[in-house]
């Protein structure tokens, strides 16, 4: 029972190093604006049988549409189609910093998909730390299976 707990814990800190190396290259691969994007990625949860990497909510990351709350990273990751912007309220008018007068509509072309995550996954950096250990993830799959 040592034995395996020592593995379990020498797998949850590989697959630690690995999530590392995705949250790294994830982030340096996200859009920046104001930073709160790359900011939130992070490991969300780690095991000796698998390893979460994703988004933490914060309020500057989770934006209110029509009452619905929504995770504004998935619109850059996975892109949009276009979309009209209107105001809440029918009687109301959109207006912001620059604009030359309120307006009732516009319409958004929508968002290029950026899927950083996934590009992530494929880069350089997240090979090499695969491959200096898979030997030994491939021995305990091995193992497991038997």
């Amino acid at each position: 029972a040592h034995r395996s707990s020592e593995e379990g814990a020498l797998l949850k800190s590989l697959l630690e190093n690995i999530a590392r190396t995705v949250v790294k290259s994830a982030q340096a691969l996200a859009p920046i604006k104001t930073g709160e994007l790359r900011a939130s990625i992070d490991i969300l949860s780690v095991s000796k049988s698998e390893a979460v990497v994703g988004h933490k909510l914060t309020p500057k990351i989770v934006v209110n549409h029509r009452g619905a709350q929504t995770i504004y990273p998935i619109f850059v990751h996975e892109g949009t189609d276009p979309y009209t912007i209107t105001p809440k309220s029918p009687k109301k008018a959109l207006f912001w910093k620059g604009a030359k007068h309120p307006i009732r509509r516009v319409n958004h072309p929508g968002i290029k998909a950026n899927p950083y995550f996934e590009k992530s996954l494929k880069s350089k950096a997240v090979d090499a730390a695969l491959e200096a250990h898979g030997d030994w993830l491939l021995l305990e799959i091995e193992k497991s299976i038997k």
